[in-house]
């Protein structure tokens, strides 16, 4: 991704951030941050150092694992960094695991409930699967800001958008221009829409665990049909009537089945 913007700058975000300061060592705030951290990446080796910095991980820094270190979620400490560089007015968009919207604990669960708390998440779009060059797991895209102001949440399932064909042997899913305009347009004008949109309030939020999942939130629509008792009462007759049909044919068939077995002869 790098590879296609102008004046890219590398190095150690976590550690020393490039644009934490300006040439006189005064700290700089962002109005604008658009992150696709790393989700996992072993980052043990600089784990003391960056559990001593409160200021920008100020929701905690992940444990270091007994086995596998490569799958420490350092996307947590990206969000963090995020929140913490933009400026009063700023807005912040980020690409994390989709397992974060609903998580139930460790540091995940901490910043999605300050998140809440805060009012500062404004929407959550879930993508669809494979539609990352870089990595399979499912993502979804988060949106916040550093002074809350939305009074509800807009939640888009994008998760069946998409078109899907195949690269390298790979499965991988294409945006086409009309989900892009269907997310887009949908998120502009809040538009609430079954089984795709939802506006949730922070209270409603809460009391379904922190959950930012839209599928938390949409309404299952009653698809029953009220019918009379004579009507009930004709179904009735008309099933144990198919249902009688079905036994005799069966016990003909057994009959005949038996009449053939007796038939054959050893040769």
């Amino acid at each position: 991704m790098t590879h296609s913007l102008r004046y890219a700058i590398e190095g150690n975000t976590l550690i020393n951030p490039y644009h934490s300061k300006d040439d006189r060592g005064n700290e700089i705030k962002m109005d604008f941050i658009v992150s696709n951290p790393p989700f996992k990446l072993d980052f043990s080796n600089e784990h003391a150092e960056i559990s001593q910095n409160k200021n920008d991980f100020f929701l905690g820094v992940p444990n270091i694992p007994k086995n596998d270190k490569s799958k420490m979620p350092i996307y947590t400490l990206f969000f963090q960094h995020c929140l913490n560089m933009l400026s009063p007015k700023g807005k912040g968009v980020i690409i994390v695991p989709t397992g974060f919207i609903s998580a139930k604990s460790g540091v995940e669960n901490k910043i999605v409930r300050h998140l809440v708390d805060g009012k500062l998440v404004y929407g959550v779009v879930c993508m669809p699967s494979q539609v990352f060059a870089n990595t399979g797991t499912n993502v979804s895209v988060i949106f916040f800001q550093k002074t809350p102001s939305a009074k509800e949440v807009i939640l888009i399932d994008a998760s069946k958008l998409g078109e899907e064909y195949t690269e390298n042997k790979n499965k991988k899913t294409h945006l086409r221009p009309s989900d892009m305009d269907l997310i887009l347009e949908t998120f502009q004008n809040k538009t609430k829409k079954s089984d795709f949109c939802a506006l949730v309030s922070f209270d409603e939020i809460t009391e379904k665990n922190y959950s930012l999942n839209p599928g938390q939130y949409f309404t299952i629509e009653d698809t029953s049909e009220t019918i009379s008792q004579a009507e009930f009462e004709s179904l009735m007759q008309q099933y144990s009537s198919e249902l009688t049909s079905l036994f005799d044919e069966s016990q003909s068939l057994q009959q005949e089945i038996l009449e053939t077995l007796g038939n054959l002869n050893y040769d």
